[in-house]
């Protein structure tokens, strides 16, 4: 059984040297094709084509993520015009067909709601988005891939862009049962919103379905309790195999009690985890590995391979531009 790994980079530019030097594929999502509107993405052994009705409930929901306030009635439009044009299943659904199937209506002419559809959509097609009115051409056939959100973007943008590129990547890990690892870093950012907090929390919770392991990076453990993020992100904890705490200074009181931390352990996360600096010696991290009611103080040791091909000291990153240039 073959074994593939799917990273989710993080907004840094993090692992896009990991992913070169590796031989993998960097997706750069401000200019690779992945296509929104994609049918397979809800493909399932009960759903070969893809489930309709899930994924016409995940393009509403994305969409009104973008234009923020679509009211019942342009819900209703896009609903029903998204399900004949799956049900049609001729060929890839794109932004333009949409449109053109909202066009067809009966009563557009008077309709102000699909007027107004019509004009919001037309940013897919003829405006600053549409790169995404094409079918999917994003290849995943190496081993390490790496998506990557290192263009700035403002918070409704990355929201629009997590969401879809998450349902994409749900649709890759449950197409078979191969074995599969996501890497999701700078987690924080899903837990920014409710619906992609919701999302994220469904997709780690079906993975292990498909032979495939989720591991979630952020850098503090109060990203998982916002309070867009609501019950969503303590499920992720709660629900996970193992937690691993670097060094936190403020350790939030629902970890603790979720976790039944002893007064111990947690002036352990705040004192004594984090990178140590030996006399003499070669510089080493401590964390608190929680699985359930097991705990485990463990030493971490990076390997220069590692510092090499991930860091994200600027003095390093200085001193390789100094070398390469």
């Amino acid at each position: 059984m073959s074994q593939h790994f799917l990273l989710f980079s993080n907004p840094l530019h993090g692992y896009v040297r990991m992913a070169q030097r590796l031989g993998g594929t960097m997706i750069d999502m401000v200019n690779n094709v992945i296509n929104p509107l994609d049918l397979k993405t809800t493909a399932s052994t009960a759903y070969p084509r893809g489930d309709v009705r899930d994924k016409v409930n995940r393009v509403l929901t994305m969409l009104n993520i973008y234009f923020e306030g679509l009211n019942d009635q342009m819900l209703s439009i896009l609903s029903n015009a998204l399900t004949r044009l799956y049900t049609k299943g001729e060929k890839e659904v794109i932004f333009s067909d949409l449109i053109n199937e909202i066009k067809i209506m009966s009563d557009f002419k008077t309709n102000t709601n699909a007027q107004l559809l019509v004009e919001s959509l037309s940013i897919f097609v003829d405006g600053s988005l549409k790169n995404l009115n094409r079918q999917t051409t994003v290849s995943l056939d190496k081993d390490i891939v790496v998506f990557d959100l290192s263009k700035t973007m403002d918070d409704r943008m990355r929201e629009f862009y997590l969401f879809f590129m998450t349902d994409f990547l749900y649709g890759q890990v449950s197409r078979d049962l191969e074995r599969k690892l996501v890497f999701i870093d700078e987690a924080r950012y899903f837990m920014l919103h409710e619906r992609t907090a919701s999302f994220i929390s469904s997709f780690v919770r079906h993975a292990r379905h498909y032979n495939c392991g989720v591991t979630l990076i952020t850098q503090s453990i109060g990203d998982f309790y916002t309070e867009e993020g609501g019950e969503f992100g303590i499920d992720l904890l709660n629900n996970a195999y193992s937690v691993v705490v670097f060094t936190n200074k403020d350790v939030p009181k629902k970890f603790i009690e979720s976790h039944r931390l002893t007064d111990d352990e947690v002036r352990f996360i705040r004192s004594e985890t984090g990178i140590q600096h030996p006399a003499g010696g070669k510089p080493y991290s401590q964390c608190l590995l929680i699985q359930k009611d097991r705990r485990f103080r463990l030493v971490v040791e990076g390997l220069e391979l590692e510092s090499e091909l991930a860091t994200t000291k600027p003095e390093d990153l200085r001193e390789r531009g100094e070398r390469s240039a």
